[in-house]
């Protein structure tokens, strides 16, 4: 449980959330979507599979050993496997053609410090892409208390993040790589909230 709400209700109602707004915002033909195993990386595979059930053409990596994913990712893993998709082969072929959309779901706010391989190469290859870039809560690499961006940190156009912006966010080193950022609410009572964002953000 995290915040009083089962951590598999939480993941979908983030995951289903995100896809809402990268269909309204970019229409997309195919999305690319990276995920590490922990939650973050549950969060894209809701995301993967509500796209996917709006007609979107979904290719997914799943960066990092799979015998490691959180429960919740693990169930919504099987989700993904139940429907008969399939996690992409990795690393990815640098002639295909890229995205319309590239999603990062990499790593969550429990990471600190450099990110290590294979997440590391990851985010290296997501920064490739050309297409515009979407980070799941926050960018992959970036301290969400300090801001400080770690070697390599994703550089997204678009950040969508859970419950309230975190501190990092207002550091001025954290800016190349958050982009615009946008709060993604996760309908909890608003007493949790407020004590989410006090834990983790400070004041706006």
């Amino acid at each position: 449980m995290r915040l009083g709400t089962s951590e598999l209700t939480l993941m979908e109602r983030a995951g289903t959330a995100c896809a809402e707004r990268i269909f309204a915002a970019y229409s997309p033909r195919v999305v690319w979507i990276a995920c590490g195993v922990g939650n973050n990386g549950g969060d894209g595979l809701v995301i993967a599979r509500h796209l996917l059930q709006r007609g979107v053409v979904v290719r997914l990596w799943l960066v990092g050993d799979l015998s490691k994913m959180t429960a919740a990712t693990a169930a919504n893993w099987e989700r993904w496997l139940e429907m008969g998709q399939r996690q992409e082969a990795w690393p990815p072929n640098r002639q295909e053609v890229g995205p319309d959309v590239a999603v990062d779901c990499l790593l969550g706010t429990g990471s600190k410090g450099d990110p290590r391989p294979p997440v590391a190469e990851a985010i290296e290859w997501l920064n490739r892409v050309t297409s515009p870039r979407v980070a799941i809560d926050l960018p992959s690499g970036l301290d969400c208390d300090s801001g400080e961006p770690g070697k390599p940190t994703v550089h997204a156009d678009w950040t969508l993040t859970m419950v309230g912006p975190k501190r990092g966010f207002r550091a001025a080193q954290a800016a190349p790589y958050v982009g615009r950022w946008e709060v993604i609410d996760l309908e909890l009572p608003a007493g949790l909230i407020a004590q989410a964002c006090e834990e983790s953000s400070g004041e706006w």
